[in-house]
């Protein structure tokens, strides 16, 4: 008792931001810019599986999108997003 919980993952943190706009061609759009940061995942119990912690990461995230499209009278939503931009190398404690 007293110890780390089992299988919990590390400390995260999500932060993004967003530029919206309208444009007469382009119709409704979007630009985001964000990054995932996790802390090291230091509260290993003795015993687990999961014996390596993990170091920490950060990761970009960037997201396009528009509201310009349309299939009949129907409006379509498109939108990209990539959410390790920089090609990071990292493990998450929980992947197996």
């Amino acid at each position: 008792m007293g110890g780390p919980l089992y299988d919990m993952p590390a400390d995260r943190l999500n932060v993004s931001t967003r530029l919206m706009g309208e444009h007469p061609r382009m119709g409704s759009y979007f630009w985001g810019l964000g990054s995932q940061m996790v802390r090291r995942q230091d509260g290993v119990p003795a015993g687990t599986v999961y014996t390596l912690p993990t170091a920490g990461d950060a990761l970009v995230q960037l997201e396009a999108g528009t509201a310009a499209l349309a299939i009949g009278a129907r409006r379509l939503d498109v939108a990209l997003s990539i959410n390790n931009a920089l090609k990071t190398r990292y493990r998450d404690y929980l992947s197996r």
